[in-house]
């Protein structure tokens, strides 16, 4: 079963999606122990991942600071700063 009717308008999603795609931001989301010395707009850097992701410069767009079952937990939301 092809999810097309045509070559032409698989095309056509493709291109859609691979537009869409580069649109939208790059982004990482992690939760660390503690760290209180996180706040969103700050730029970052991860290591630990592959060569790509820790070459890319970061900018946490969020970050949430709990404690619950885990100890003191840090949930942080990062964007790649071009």
């Amino acid at each position: 079963m092809l999810a097309y009717p045509t070559e032409e308008a698989a095309q056509t999603a493709a291109n859609a999606a691979r537009a869409k795609a580069g649109r939208e931001p790059v982004s990482l989301s992690l939760t660390v122990l503690g760290r209180p010395d996180l706040a969103p707009e700050q730029k970052a850097t991860v290591s630990g991942y592959k060569a790509a992701i820790d070459g890319a410069g970061w900018l946490v767009t969020e970050v949430d600071h709990s404690i619950g079952d885990r100890g003191y937990t840090t949930a942080i939301k990062l964007e790649a700063a071009y």
